[in-house]
């Protein structure tokens, strides 16, 4: 449905996001400096369509998330360069920064000197895709890396004294640990998958069966 707005009520809205605009900008400031001091941090970005110009035309944007799980800061940019996380991460004091596999925090990481982490629900998607290439072994480690985030739905409100008191994480993290190295040190079978090559696993730490993997992999390890 097509809309109508006069000069005057035009020029009367825009003054108005532009003050809130200034107004927020100190608030937005104020969690910059918070997060930029913290020991770690976690940042993602994704594109979206944006209305710039005059002649009504959509353009690519991009929009960038740092946060620490208790505040999030918010960057706008018009591409996905690696120049962008430079930029807004040249302030930031920590060691961990926390990213998926994209090229585009490659410079930040290089520039800060930063220890890289992963993300297991990145890791858990390639296992997913492997599933129907090499079933077993895929299974393997999508059920080893639920039980994963299973220990962590149950922690996560407990303070970092209870969780390393409760040690669940730690065996089933040491359980990938000890696969992951008899992988590398024996000679496991590349595994051709949907995006790209796994490797297939040596030992059963955890078994999945049943007609419906996706679904199994979703339910809460039994007790």
């Amino acid at each position: 449905m097509a809309t109508a707005c006069s000069p005057e009520c035009c020029a009367t809205l825009s003054g108005w996001v532009f003050l809130a605009a200034g107004l927020l900008d100190r608030v937005a400031r104020a969690v910059d400096d918070r997060l930029m001091k913290g020991a770690w941090l976690q940042a993602d970005d994704t594109g979206f369509p944006v209305q710039g110009g005059t002649d009504g035309n959509l353009r690519k944007g991009r929009l960038w998330a740092v946060t620490d799980q208790q505040e999030v800061r918010y960057h706008f940019s018009a591409t996905k360069a690696g120049k962008n996380p430079v930029e807004f991460l040249k302030d930031y004091q920590g060691r961990l920064l926390l990213v998926d596999g994209g090229s585009e925090f490659n410079a930040a990481v290089e520039a800060k000197g930063l220890l890289r982490a992963g993300r297991w629900s990145h890791l858990r998607t390639y296992f997913f895709h492997a599933r129907h290439h090499h079933p077993e072994a895929a299974l393997l480690a999508i059920g080893t890396i639920r039980d994963l985030f299973a220990v962590e739905e149950a922690i996560r409100d407990a303070s970092l004294e209870d969780r390393r008191a409760r040690g669940r994480g730690e065996m089933v993290f040491g359980e990938w640990i000890r696969w992951q190295d008899e992988a590398v040190l024996g000679t496991p079978k590349s595994v051709h998958t949907d995006r790209g090559e796994a490797r297939s696993r040596t030992s059963k730490p955890h078994v999945l069966t049943g007609p419906s993997p996706e679904r199994e992999v979703q339910r809460p390890p039994p007790a």
